[in-house]
């Protein structure tokens, strides 16, 4: 079974500017692997123009601790140690 939720706020900032914010959590039970991982993210957007927006984000993905038994080849064919992720991303975005 999976459950999760998530929620995000975002506000304009003067009129060409937004700053937004968002954090999920995902649960699974019984887990094969990961039963628990969660996502922070929070950006600024710039519109260029009417039809083109810059987006920046900085989001860290927080990964829970390993299930399953270490000595399984099958429970270890991806590994045991799983490592929290900081990404920093930025995309133009066409607005219609």
């Amino acid at each position: 079974t999976k459950t999760g939720w998530y929620v995000s706020a975002d506000a304009p900032v003067g009129k060409k500017h937004e700053v937004f914010a968002m954090y999920s959590h995902l649960r699974q039970h019984p887990a094969e692997r990961v039963e628990n991982m969660g996502r922070f993210s929070a950006g600024f957007n710039t519109y260029l123009s009417r039809s083109l927006k810059l987006k920046t984000e900085i989001d860290q993905i927080f990964v829970g601790h390993f299930i399953g038994d270490p000595n399984n080849a099958t429970d270890t064919m991806f590994g045991t140690s799983y490592q929290d992720v900081t990404r920093l991303r930025a995309s133009l975005v066409a607005i219609f």
